[in-house]
């Protein structure tokens, strides 16, 4: 097996036994980018809605809780918002 065939097994794995998304709802739901910082505490950054009234979508995740939580902010307003990574 050569390491892209074990690489798709992992993240196979990783999606049958992953976590719950701190986002859901209508349309798509969707992250760009994961960062990791101080605390192992990482962010998502991301999109969700429908075409045409997407709003930008932030979640980060305590290590030692392994919980995702949905950031509050004012991530919504006329036009689309979009979060294409982190830093």
């Amino acid at each position: 097996m050569d390491a892209a065939s074990s690489n798709r097994i992992l993240l196979a794995a990783m999606q049958i036994f992953g976590e719950d998304p701190a986002h859901t709802g209508p349309g798509i739901q969707r992250y760009n980018d994961v960062c990791v910082g101080p605390g192992d505490v990482a962010v998502a950054a991301g999109v969700g809605g429908a075409a045409g009234s997407f709003d930008a979508i932030v979640a980060s995740r305590d290590a030692a809780e392994g919980v995702w939580t949905a950031a509050e902010g004012p991530f919504t307003g006329d036009g689309e918002q979009l979060a294409d990574g982190c830093a």
